[in-house]
């Protein structure tokens, strides 16, 4: 079984927007998961990140992106069924909405564009608009969150935004035995400001008549600053 790709091409507006266009999908798709990790850094980048930023940016981000790399591979037609462990066990985890179950907005909307917004300044934060916010500007912003679940993942304090806030940012907060902020990849070698940057991924998911798990090939987004 086969399930198409997001198309590669995702217009980026710098490093705080990306515009998905989420493709049309057969009767045994469920809907789309976008996977994410957060990297600490001491490097600004104020345009779009390149690859040969990724290393400074955080050298986990640099082993991170290629260790992906193979499976992004749109040639690919056959994609591991073990694909969510594949990002799990790199500590990349599903993103997830305040207040909302992320998979109404990708699930049967399928065709339609959505928008990632990380330009959005304290008191807003980043957030998923179902829709093309360059076309249309009332549409109703969702607040990004990072995931958390007991015994896997807990964000440290309760802190699910994405913002460069000292939750995120203080590396010492990354601990295995409690499972906090494991989603954040530390840099020891920061000793100035710090800055803190998100990198992710989707993918179409779906169930096979054996009620196996099905994924498309998984499609880099982009990696965005989280606002301060």
């Amino acid at each position: 079984m086969y399930l198409e790709p997001v198309d590669p091409g995702i217009p980026l507006t710098l490093n705080t927007q990306a515009f998905v266009r989420l493709p049309n999908e057969p009767y045994y798709f469920r809907y789309f998961l976008i996977y994410y990790r957060i990297y600490i850094s001491g490097l600004l980048v104020e345009g779009t990140v390149s690859t040969d930023q990724l290393d400074r940016i955080n050298p986990s981000l640099y082993t991170d992106y290629y260790a992906f790399y193979p499976y992004t591979n749109s040639d690919n037609s056959v994609v591991p069924s073990t694909m969510g462990n594949i990002f799990s066990n790199r500590k990349y985890y599903p993103l997830m909405l305040e207040g909302s179950a992320i998979e109404s907005y990708l699930g049967s909307s399928s065709g339609d564009i959505i928008t990632l917004d990380f330009a959005r300044n304290l008191p807003l934060r980043p957030a998923l608009f179902p829709g093309d916010t360059r076309v249309d500007q009332t549409l109703t912003p969702l607040n990004l969150w990072r995931y958390s679940e007991s015994g896997i993942m807990n964000p440290y304090a309760g802190n699910r935004y994405f913002t460069n806030h000292s939750d995120l940012n203080t590396g010492s907060f990354i601990n295995q035995n409690t499972f906090t902020n494991l989603d954040i990849a530390d840099n020891t070698a920061v000793s100035g400001p710090k800055y803190t940057y998100v990198s992710m991924y989707i993918m179409a998911y779906g169930m096979d008549n054996n009620f196996s798990p099905v994924y498309s090939t998984p499609t880099f987004i982009g990696i965005f600053r989280l606002p301060d």
